[in-house]
C-alpha cells in the first residue's frame, strides 16, 4: 500500500467539529456506517454521486472499489484528505 500525505490540520479539525456534533445527538460517522451496514452484500464497483465529506464514501472503500464525482471540488478535496487518513484512498476515484 501507498503512503500518502495528507492535511492532517484539515482532517483534526473535521475531528473536533464532530465532537461538537455528537454532543448535540448527532454522529456523523455513525450515520455513515448505519448506511454502509444495510447496503451489504456488496458487489463491484460503487458509483456514488455527491461525494460531499467522503464519510460514507471511506466505508464504502474498505470493501470496494468506488467512483464518486461531486460538483464541489473544494469538499471533494477533503474527501480525499479523509480517505488518504482512513487508508482507502487506492479504492476510490474521485471524479
Amino acid at each position: 500500500m501507498t503512503n500518502f500525505k495528507f492535511d492532517e490540520q484539515a482532517v483534526t479539525e473535521y475531528h473536533e467539529r464532530r465532537k461538537r456534533y455528537i454532543n448535540y445527538g448527532l454522529d456523523p460517522y455513525q450515520n455513515a456506517e448505519y448506511i454502509f451496514s444495510i447496503s451489504k452484500p456488496i458487489e463491484g464497483t460503487i458509483l456514488e454521486v455527491g461525494t460531499g465529506r467522503g464519510l460514507v464514501t471511506s466505508f464504502f472503500a474498505r470493501e470496494t472499489q468506488i467512483v464518486t464525482l461531486d460538483i464541489d471540488s473544494k469538499i471533494q478535496s477533503f474527501a480525499k484528505e479523509l480517505a488518504k487518513s482512513e487508508g482507502v484512498f487506492n479504492n476510490i476515484t474521485f471524479l
